[in-house]
């Protein structure tokens, strides 16, 4: 039995790993914002900025705005507030069939901001003449309500990363797989930078299902499978083509019926998929309706896509110089290798039912990226963002297994690669450069440009990497031992639970 001072002592490392993550995470979202911060004290509108700047952070972010301080679903007013004559033309915003301003980004980013936004602008409304700022919805509190709220998740995200990687993984490698996926992929970027995209509460929303997936795994009660597909269908409000993970709980279920002992057991299985779908498409409803009142029906204002099925472009997605998501973010490589590795190792049909998921995701993405369906101006491959979140097993496992000596060599090549990956943000930030990608020497020279226009804050970054190095370097002397069940011993736990 492990001493109770190893585990505290190993419990400590954990929540180093962590609060440097986070802390991290936040120094990157107060400089982001230091404009909107600022703008506080000025008292006066601000069209555009950090946190509802933006042609697709605009589309969602009306869906909350208009209704709230337009009570209406025209959205005339939220486009022109872009300041930028071409985003706010009529080529780029077209009316509906039925006369309205298009809308076709999803609703489910603003349902997660609506908590924040309402009460703010409840509270602004209550002070009348005496509100310090506009109850426009775009003011400096409204912007920052967006991208508190989006931060506040992102730092969901990095803990649940770490609960789902400790279903497989000691803490030491969990926590240490979390922060460097959280910190070395674009979850990042649209956790702290672009905060009023729909990836970061879309990350949050995926990661949620997935633990709670992973954590009630196997269990056939009825009140499980009704909140799994709730939050898969919270999880396609937020961004649609993450529905297809609802192969989760359809290859769960498959599994169960193909060991279940009669026909009645099968038969309850089917019910309890079928009420996992029914909940998601009650959560769902939202979506449905916005786009009938805009569109004048529930399935308006699809985006065009490609359908590649059968060739799908899986070396642009995965290795193109335009922000392909191994060459701009090699950590994601053995990340995924290692999700790969760790189902075939354990043999246990969660992780074989996850792995699969993630690359059908991988291929849909594929599929549809052409038509209609484009990288825009990003930062990485960020339509895979939310996908990335769920390697972070993967990039655990390598940890798991090895001595202390071996750790803190993979932490100090994890902390380089989270190093190149901030340095290119910091150039996506500034528009240095690299928007849409380049050879490795254009990109490189984008960063050197960018140290050389703000050494203060490269040598932030540097220092900020240095101590999540650290703290991974002193998680690897932890005495923890590896968690890694094979499928029959999975079993064997849950039956003794």
């Amino acid at each position: 039995m492990e001493p109770i001072l190893a585990r505290k002592q190993g419990l400590k490392g954990v929540q180093h790993i962590l609060v440097v993550a986070a802390l991290i995470h936040v120094a990157i979202f107060i400089d982001q914002c230091r404009e909107t911060f600022a703008a506080l004290m000025d008292r006066e509108p601000v069209a555009s900025g950090a946190c509802v700047g933006g042609l697709d952070g605009r589309g969602y972010y009306a869906w909350l705005r208009c209704p709230l301080i337009d009570g209406d679903f025209h959205f005339e007013n939220d486009y022109a507030q872009l300041g930028r004559e071409s985003l706010a033309s009529q080529a780029s915003w077209p009316l509906s069939p039925i006369g309205r301003r298009s809308n076709q980004w999803p609703v489910g980013p603003a349902i997660a901001w609506a908590p924040a936004v309402v009460t703010l602008h409840l509270v602004l409304s209550s002070l009348g003449s005496d509100s310090p700022w506009p109850t426009d919805g775009f003011s400096p509190p409204y912007q920052l309500a967006v991208g508190l709220t989006t931060l506040a998740l992102g730092i969901v995200t990095l803990v649940l990363m770490y609960k789902i990687g400790g279903f497989f993984c000691s803490p030491p490698a969990a926590a240490t797989g979390a922060a460097l996926v959280a910190l070395g992929t674009p979850v990042v970027a649209y956790g702290a930078v672009d905060v009023c995209m729909a990836h970061g509460p879309a990350t949050a929303a995926l990661t949620l299902f997935v633990f709670f997936w992973l954590r009630t795994f196997g269990s056939t009660r009825t009140w499980r499978w009704a909140v799994l597909g709730s939050l898969l269908g919270l999880t396609s409000l937020m961004r649609w083509q993450l529905g297809t993970f609802a192969l989760l709980p359809a290859l769960e279920a498959i599994w169960l019926a193909t060991n279940a002992s009669s026909w009645s057991h099968r038969g309850e299985i089917a019910i309890h998929l079928a009420l996992a779908g029914l909940m998601s498409v009650v959560v769902f409803i939202p979506q449905l309706l916005v786009k009938q009142i805009v569109y004048g029906h529930p399935l308006g204002g699809l985006h065009q896509t490609a359908h590649n099925w059968l060739e799908p472009s899986l070396w642009e997605v995965l290795c193109s110089t335009n922000r392909g998501l191994f060459y701009w973010t090699p950590i994601t490589l053995p990340a995924i290798a290692g999700l790969a590795y760790l189902a075939w190792r354990t043999k246990r049909p969660d992780v074989a039912i996850l792995t699969v998921a993630v690359s059908v995701q991988i291929w849909t993405i594929s599929a549809l990226i052409g038509i209609g369906v484009g990288l825009g101006s990003s930062f990485g491959f960020r339509m895979l963002t939310e996908t990335c979140a769920l390697t972070a097993p993967g990039l655990a496992v390598l940890f798991d297994r090895v001595g202390p000596r071996t750790f803190r060599c993979l932490s100090l090549s994890g902390g380089l690669l989270v190093l190149w990956n901030l340095l290119l943000l910091g150039v996506y930030r500034y528009y240095l450069g690299v928007v849409e990608g380049g050879d490795v020497s254009a990109m490189w020279a984008c960063v050197t440009h960018y140290v050389h226009r703000r050494p203060l804050e490269g040598l932030g970054i540097l220092a900020a990497v240095g101590w999540l190095t650290y703290a991974l370097a002193v998680a690897s002397g932890d005495d923890a031992e590896p968690v890694i069940h094979t499928a029959s011993e999975q079993m064997r736990r849950r039956l003794a639970g």
